[in-house]
């Protein structure tokens, strides 16, 4: 099953029918895994190792495959339910307004999504 994590809808279409955002699989928490150095993400994304861990989330080092940048990829921490809807609408929110954002004295996003195993991410430059 897929929803949208900007209005909540639960559509079968990969973009939203309302407001067009690209839907997200719903999956269970047992079928999500941790990343590992060697582990690509995203198709883009090859883990270096972990830089940090948190209540939202884990950043992990990693380097673009095509272009060899470094990156900060930090993916959303597991939750299931009602809840775990409601983390993923803010974390796609916050994914949505950083990437727009354009100051020295800020972060850049340079991707955000949804890994084979259903966890979310976003990719900043590493700083």
């Amino acid at each position: 099953m897929r929803y949208c994590p900007r209005c909540g809808t639960t559509p079968e279409a990969m973009a939203c029918p309302t407001d067009g955002t690209p839907t997200v699989r719903k999956v269970s928490q047992q079928l999500r895994g941790q990343l590992a150095a060697g582990d690509v993400i995203g198709g883009r994304y090859l883990v270096q190792g972990e830089l940090g861990r948190g209540g939202f989330g884990t950043v992990l080092d990693a380097v673009h495959v095509t272009t060899g940048h470094p990156v900060a990829v930090k993916i959303l921490t597991s939750t299931s339910g009602d809840e775990g809807q409601a983390m993923a609408r803010r974390f796609f929110q916050e994914a949505s307004t950083t990437s727009r954002l354009s100051h020295p004295n800020t972060v850049r996003v340079f991707d955000f999504g949804q890994t084979d195993d259903g966890s979310l991410y976003i990719a900043m430059e590493y700083l």
